[in-house]
């Protein structure tokens, strides 16, 4: 043979090219040629499967021992002859090979082979059912083929019906169930594969199972072989695959090792299973569960809360109603002239404090229905100057100053009833604490207006700013309530503003409609 396109490829079942190789002779054709059908030959004579190879019009130009095991025929009587003429009979045809079997790819090397069921005929003349793994090489205009044999074995009659159903099972199965030889090429492939991976059976059959692990995952499938093999079971393992496109997605695998009747492993078997929905459903269940654990723990924090707050506005009515229950009783057993007033002026004094307790819880308990704010343009300058102007009453011996500052002109959209409580009790706090003054200072900054009142007295002690802000907490047993702090705090929060501790002075936030001014200070107490 002088044309080494001959030879390229044979006996590899993938494509393949010889131009790695060097062959004694250099650039001679003909020893080049020599060499190529020698290594061939030695290729195909030492395979333990049946092979033989043919040129463009069908004759046998290589035969190995293997094929004359199985075929009865010699390499002497058969090489040089049709392939009709031997181990084919007719109905056969060298067309039926070009019709079904692929040409190579580029020209240059063979293509994986079409598996195809023919009736071969042995030397005596016996026909069987023959299985021939068949691929082609270019050869010029034509093409040569090579081909590995198996006698298909038939089943008994009365297994046939147990294999169909058995074969139709793995077809049908919802379950990937793949076959492996000891390698990892994939001999088997369901449809459910198919749905889960994405390949086709052409295109997986032939290649190895690691088309289906992604890169990160296959030291995994190597430890878990080399268990399978050290007699550990690898059962129900949940993992990640990759489908051919290149997406993931989560299965649940059962690997078993594949015997044969003497007991030797030929091969893998996977059972594979799409978790995908079960996983996003766990997910979603847990963060129900998340949710509804949250949700319980929500509710009993509130039910401690709600028992906490009965227990403190039991505590802090007491305290009135005790009073006006000693001033009915002192009344009832009567005194000298004038006890009476007195007494009826406590009670009056005990009925508003009360009153006041009352109505401030009830305050707090609308905090968070916002339905209740009615914001309309508010002047916010006006409105604190009325509430400094009452305080000035109430506290003539003090000092109060007004600062205006950077205070934009516009009006914000707020509640002017609930803007005016938060500044009263800010205030009423200030009167209780002030030595000589009380500072308000208002701004524009940010979106926001601030509204800061400070005064001169002691302040509230370190590390005490956020508790001032709890109901019922009194720092100073001045007589407070421990409710204005916390009801103006809600009604800021309400509003999407914020109540804090700044500087020795309370800054109240709230939305407004005016210009940012970022170039002024924090507002202070002055």
């Amino acid at each position: 043979m002088s044309d080494t396109r001959l030879w390229d490829g044979l006996g590899t079942g993938r494509e393949a090219s010889t131009s790695a190789l060097v062959p004694p002779g250099g650039d001679d054709p003909a020893a080049r040629a020599g060499w190529l059908e020698q290594l061939v030959r030695q290729f195909a004579e030492s395979a333990s499967i049946p092979f033989f190879a043919l040129d463009p019009a069908g004759t046998v130009m290589v035969w190995n021992a293997a094929a004359t095991t199985l075929f009865e025929w010699p390499e002497d009587e058969v090489v040089g002859r049709p392939i009709t003429d031997t181990i084919l009979p007719p109905p056969f045809s060298l067309d039926q090979f070009h019709r079904e079997v692929p040409p190579g790819g580029d020209g240059g090397g063979a293509v994986a082979g079409q598996r195809m069921l023919l009736t071969g005929r042995r030397r005596d003349g016996e026909t069987f059912p023959l299985g021939v793994d068949v691929w082609s090489t270019p050869f010029g205009a034509a093409r040569t083929f090579s081909a590995f044999a198996y006698e298909v074995v038939e089943a008994d009659e009365e297994m046939k019906p147990a294999l169909c159903a058995m074969g139709s099972l793995v077809e049908s199965s919802g379950e990937a169930i793949i076959g492996t030889d000891p390698t990892g090429r994939i001999l088997t492939w369901n449809a459910a594969a198919e749905q889960i991976f994405g390949y086709c059976a052409g295109d997986a059959l032939g290649r190895p199972i690691k088309i289906t692990v992604p890169p990160d995952r296959r030291a995994e499938l190597d430890s878990w072989l080399a268990e399978l093999l050290a007699g550990t079971p690898v059962e129900r393992q949940e993992t990640v695959r990759q489908r051919s496109d290149g997406s993931l997605v989560d299965v649940a695998l059962t690997i078993s090792l594949v015997r044969n009747a003497e007991g030797e492993v030929t091969g893998f078997s996977t059972i594979a299973r799409d978790i995908s929905n079960e996983r996003r459903m766990a997910s979603e269940l847990d963060a129900t569960l998340h949710g509804l654990e949250a949700a319980l723990a929500d509710a009993r924090e509130s039910e401690a809360r709600g028992r906490h707050l009965i227990a403190d506005v039991a505590h802090q009515l007491r305290a009135p109603i005790s009073g006006i229950r000693a001033c009915a009783e002192a009344l009832l057993r009567g005194g000298p002239p004038g006890v009476d007033d007195r007494l009826l002026s406590g009670m009056v004094r005990e009925t508003s404090r009360a009153a006041r307790l009352i109505t401030a819880l009830l305050q707090m308990a609308r905090l968070d229905d916002r339905a209740n704010l009615a914001p309309a343009p508010c002047d916010v300058v006006a409105l604190c100057e009325d509430e400094v102007n009452r305080a000035r009453i109430l506290a003539p011996h003090l000092d109060f100053f007004v600062n205006v500052g950077s205070l934009k002109p516009a009006q914000p959209d707020l509640d002017a009833d609930a803007v005016r409580e938060i500044v009263a009790n800010l205030l009423d706090n200030a009167r209780r604490h002030a030595e000589h003054r009380i500072v308000v200072a208002l701004r524009t900054v940010r979106g926001q207006v601030e509204i800061a009142v400070g005064d001169d007295g002691p302040g509230l002690p370190e590390g005490a700013e956020e508790r001032a802000f709890e109901r019922f907490v009194t720092l100073d047993g001045k007589g407070g309530s421990g409710l204005g702090l916390p009801l103006a705090r809600g009604l800021a929060r309400a509003h999407d503003g914020d109540l804090t501790y700044e500087g020795r002075a309370f800054v109240l936030r709230l939305p407004a409609t005016a210009g940012d001014d970022p170039a002024v200070a924090p507002a202070g107490a002055g």
